[in-house]
């Protein structure tokens, strides 16, 4: 079972704290609930890749029980933040006793997908940054899974 009370707080803590918006099938599940078949298995974030930001990001996962991850290298004291640059994303991961790990992963680097591009194209739901419809018909166009696609259709003719 997906933590969904986790993945929300985080949500709304990581995009009120710092320079981030929620996007995936999360931001969907309070935006355009209709467009998803299947219940959100974790919790998808952009932010810049300013470092200061992103180790602050990883700061604020390490201290509420994540295990934060660049590929399959563990980020802990003395990691090397000069690899990030390249690997596109972090991973953050905690288990919880009952349910599947929460997953969350914080995108940094995408060049058909920029962030400071993404940012004016989102709304707050619930104190919650998130992706606007432009903004998921935009990114669900980039895209090559069916299943993405097909959201972005349903999206298109909402």
């Amino acid at each position: 079972m997906t933590p969904l009370l986790e993945l929300k707080r985080m949500a709304y803590e990581l995009t009120n704290r710092f320079n981030c918006l929620l996007f995936g099938s999360l931001g969907l599940l309070y935006t355009y609930p209709e467009v998803l078949d299947t219940t959100p298995h974790d919790a998808d974030f952009m932010t810049d890749s300013n470092r200061g930001n992103l180790a602050a990001i990883i700061r604020f996962l390490q201290k509420s029980d994540y295990t934060v991850y660049s590929w399959q290298d563990p980020i802990v004291e003395g990691f090397d933040m000069d690899v990030l640059p390249g690997r596109i994303y972090i991973r953050g991961i905690k288990y919880i006793q009952g349910f599947s790990p929460a997953i969350i992963d914080i995108t940094y680097e995408l060049i058909n997908f920029p962030f400071k591009e993404m940012l004016p194209l989102t709304v707050v739901k619930d104190g919650i940054r998130i992706l606007n419809k432009d903004g998921y018909i935009y990114s669900l166009g980039l895209c090559v899974k069916q299943k993405q696609l097909k959201r972005r259709e349903i999206l298109m003719n909402l």
